[in-house]
């Protein structure tokens, strides 16, 4: 199996921040290992966000709604 160095990882969150915050140096340690991947999260509340807000190992924020047919105009 090759190994990708590079290219995009798009996380899901769905819910509170408790999650996200235990979850912080793992984002920050494959950032180091990978600093070529663009790390990207998805968050359905958005108050969920304010652990990585301005985190410098994070490329992208997205955010949407609950319904399904919201996800796809966040992402593109």
């Amino acid at each position: 199996m090759k190994k990708v160095t590079q290219g995009k990882v798009l996380l899901i969150h769905t819910w509170g921040i408790g999650d996200l915050i235990l979850l912080t140096p793992v984002l920050q340690a494959v950032k180091t290992l990978y600093p070529l991947l663009e790390l990207e999260i998805l968050f359905f509340p958005k108050s969920a966000a304010i652990p990585v807000t301005d985190a410098p190992f994070i490329s992208k924020i997205h955010f949407t709604g609950w319904k399904a047919n919201l996800l796809l105009p966040t992402l593109f």
